[in-house]
């Protein structure tokens, strides 16, 4: 269960479950690039597979999402209103896991971000941090005006390096290869 504020290590644990539940309570993000660090724990693998450039939008604003984005986002699979965590725990002690989520759960609350996805899509698809503000100060809205600003402020050293890590992940076979590639990028931070 991802109930409640579930952020960078957090999200490497549960998003890479075989059972992926949220409640309206959820708060899901990857905040690294808030730190001047990359997404890891397999967050580039996560974002990388996320629709559009959904995933590239969450990784270089460090923003959070709830339970709608989080499941179309791929962080999540099934929503259950927190009201009935205690009822599926009863369940699952008697009850193989697929079928006692499947008995309580219900309709996910809609995704704001697949809203947005066609400008956040433009903006967030450049080749350079540098491209995706200027394309974002380009858009006539608040909201992009916004996202630009939190981009922005962000290390642009750990937005550089989490946009080509986050490229790179699209190409790699798997969750292994990945994972490689976060610990040499964080390794080499650290030094």
């Amino acid at each position: 269960f991802m109930d409640g504020v579930v952020l960078g290590g957090g999200v490497g644990l549960s998003a890479h479950g075989s059972h992926r539940v949220v409640t309206e309570r959820s708060s899901l993000g990857l905040p690294e690039t808030g730190i001047g660090f990359i997404p890891d724990v397999g967050g580039t693998w996560l974002l990388s597979r996320a629709p559009g450039e959904l995933g590239t939008y969450l990784g270089l604003t460090a923003g959070s999402v709830g339970a709608g984005d989080a499941i179309a986002l791929g962080l999540a699979d099934r929503y259950l209103p927190s009201g009935q965590l205690e009822q599926l725990a009863t369940a699952l002690e008697a009850t193989p896991a697929d079928e006692a989520i499947a008995a309580v759960t219900a309709a996910a609350p809609e995704s704001k971000l697949l809203a947005q996805r066609e400008w956040i899509d433009v903006a967030f698809s450049a080749a350079t941090v540098t491209e995706i503000v200027r394309r974002l100060r380009s858009l006539a809205t608040d909201e992009a005006q916004s996202v630009a600003d939190q981009v922005a402020a962000k290390s642009p050293t750990a937005l550089a390096v989490t946009l080509e890590s986050l490229r790179r992940a699209r190409g790699l076979r798997d969750l292994e290869a990945v994972l490689i590639q976060e610990f040499r990028v964080s390794v080499r931070a650290m030094a």
